[in-house]
């Protein structure tokens, strides 16, 4: 319909407009993105897993970034470490349940705000990812 097809390219243009004029922040470590337009059923998860059974091959010490969607941590978000006690998919997401699981031992960001779950893992382990 025509509805759908405006507020597609309406959401498409606020998105660009806001990268256009936002600045890009550097961080130190080496930074994976993966992300497609589909929310869920894409194979974004396993793509991840892969990445981190390379990652481990290769004694590389990683993080992952994740937004948690519909978590509780969404919007305010939190860290999973390998202590972390009481980690659910309500509080942290799906996603971060299934990578915890597979890697026990690889911190965990998630939130909406990318960076700042990268400030508050660096905060709490003192150290950076390779």
């Amino acid at each position: 319909s025509w509805t759908k097809f405006f507020v597609a390219h309406a959401w498409s243009g606020i998105h660009s407009l806001r990268l256009f004029f936002s600045r890009p922040t550097q961080i130190k470590p080496k930074v994976i993105s993966v992300g497609n337009f589909q929310m869920g059923g894409s194979g974004k998860t396993p793509f991840v897993l892969e990445l981190l059974r390379e990652a481990e091959s290769l004694k590389k010490k990683v993080w992952v970034l994740t937004r948690g969607y519909r978590s509780n941590s969404e919007s305010r978000g939190g860290v999973i470490v390998s202590d972390s006690v009481n980690v659910s998919a309500n509080v942290f997401g799906d996603e971060a349940i299934v990578i915890h699981r597979a890697y026990p031992e690889v911190p965990i960001g998630v939130g909406v705000n990318r960076l700042a779950s990268y400030e508050k893992l660096r905060w709490e382990l003192g150290y950076e990812p390779d």
